[in-house]
Formats: structure tokens, sequence, C-alpha cells
């Protein structure tokens, strides 16, 4: 049985995360309004940035550069992490007008943002993260409470859980067709 042992504690609703392999640290966003690191080498817990609305997930750009931020009131925001305050100059709103935006995952290749939504209409988004104005395309829509959203190393499928009725469907993203892959699931968060 695997050993649990915390590393920090006494968080504001640390959620959506992402590990920057170059720096050995855990990138987080806490619902307080932080986008927040910890240092798995010496366990170093530092806020870099606040002023956030109600963020739900945050990812890194391949490079580390940049973070892309979701925020509960439907935005999805690109913060430099020069810079990481939600207010600063090079913090920028590139995706508005979404319902309750949860969790990112993020296509390095082709610089695209999959984000789902957690209230209806319940939408997975593809956000061009390369063209100017970041198109969206809506990939799949009647989605029940999703929050976790993963894509394939293939670039082909995405899976999205849903918290009602607990289930993860996996989405053709070519075409939006869905297959329930897994039931029976009490409130998956991934």
């Amino acid at each position: 049985m695997a050993t649990i042992t915390p590393i920090h504690s006494g968080l504001g609703g640390a959620i959506g995360c992402d590990y920057q392999v170059s720096r050995n640290r855990l990138v987080f966003v806490e619902y307080s309004g932080k986008l927040s690191a910890i240092d798995l080498a010496t366990g170093a817990y530092h806020v870099l940035g606040t002023g956030y609305h109600e963020p739900e997930d945050v990812k890194l750009s391949a490079d580390g550069s940049f973070a892309y931020v979701t925020e509960r009131g439907g935005t999805l925001a690109r913060v430099e992490m020069a810079h990481p305050d939600r207010t600063a100059p090079t913090t920028h709103v590139i995706s508005a007008g979404m319902t309750a935006p949860q969790q990112i995952a993020l296509d390095h290749d082709r610089l695209h943002a999959y984000v789902v939504e957690y209230a209806s209409p319940g939408r997975l988004f593809r956000i061009d993260l390369a063209t100017p104005g970041f198109p969206r395309t809506i990939v799949a829509s009647g989605l029940h409470n999703a929050v976790g959203v993963a894509v394939s190393r293939d670039l082909s499928y995405a899976y999205v859980s849903e918290q009602t009725p607990g289930q993860v469907v996996e989405i053709t993203l070519s075409t939006g067709h869905r297959n329930v892959i897994a039931t029976g699931l009490v409130g998956p968060f991934f």
C-alpha cells in the first residue's frame, strides 16, 4: 500500500495543477485567487501571482514561459510567468463567455487548448492559441457537469469526466462522436 506524505497544508483551495519538469515543481491554482507553486525537492511553497477570480485549472506552455488559467466566471487567461499577477499588463483573457470552464488540456504541437464547461450547455472547446483572436471551436456539447479533460497522445480523442452521471466519455476530436467508457463513478474529478 502506498504511503501518503503531505508536502504542504493550509492552502486556499488548491485545485488544478501542472508539473513543471524543468524546475521540479508543482504549479497550481488556489480557488482563493492565487497561482502558486511547491518545489518538490524542498517542499517550499511560493505564491507566484494573485488576483485570479475563482481559478479552476492551470497548464504551462511547453517552455514554461506562459500559464493558461481557467476562471469559473467564464474565462481562459494567458499569464506570462515572469509577471504572473492577474492584473499584470502581460496577462490577457484569450477566451471569454464560457460557462464555468474547468480543466485544460494543452496540445503543445498544434498550440491548441481543450477546455470543458461544468455547467450547461456543457461544451468541450478547442481554442487556437497560435492564431490572432484565439478562435474557439465547439468539439462537443451536452456534457453533464464536466470537470476533467485529457487528450490522447495521438490527439485523436479527449477523455472527459462528467460528475453527473458519474462517468468518463471518450470524444473523437475530429467528429465530436461520444462513447461512454466508464460508468458508476462517484463525482469523478480527474
